[in-house]
């Protein structure tokens, strides 16, 4: 991304001013205004802004559906919500079903090795299901449990800032 960019849609200029800060740098200027960072990273969450991220790690779907399970089921019925309507205006208009329910997550790959077809959406249940199963026992690149949290950026005296 460009730290400017022109947006024809809203017809305005878009500036992106944090767009090269480091980690680092937005932990620093958090302390100096004496800011706390959102509780889900005192928690020790990845990424909150979109959650879950249709770009999330198994660990990191695992880990909302453990620490949030009401977020999680709000999400599904959302889902659910999106298949009824869909299916509504289809009808109207006479078109056929495709064949598939929509899902939160959209694989571009093709199926799995062994599945019998290819379905591009996957249910909220199905995702958090497939990261919670046996394959996510070890993530070579998940943190240390150590470094989540308060500990990570030098916020240890949050207190419960992440209750």
């Amino acid at each position: 991304m460009d730290p400017w960019e022109w947006n024809p849609t809203m017809d305005c200029w878009a500036w992106r001013p944090i767009l090269t800060w480091s980690l680092a740098d937005v932990v620093a200027i958090h302390q100096r205004h004496g800011l706390k960072p959102a509780p889900p990273y005192l928690e020790g969450a990845e990424r909150v802004g979109c959650a879950p991220c249709i770009m999330a790690r198994k660990s990191e779907i695992a880990w909302l559906a453990e620490r949030y399970p009401k977020r999680m089921a709000i999400l599904a019925d959302l889902e659910a919500d999106v298949d009824r309507i869909r299916d509504s205006r289809n009808a109207e208009a006479g078109k056929p079903h495709k064949g598939y329910r929509l899902g939160w997550f959209y694989s571009k790959r093709g199926p799995p090795k062994g599945a019998p077809t290819y379905r591009p959406f996957w249910k909220l249940a199905e995702v958090i299901e497939w990261a919670q199963g046996p394959q996510n026992q070890v993530e070579m690149f998940a943190p240390d449990p150590k470094d989540f949290g308060c500990m990570r950026w030098g916020f240890c005296d949050a207190g419960d800032a992440g209750k």
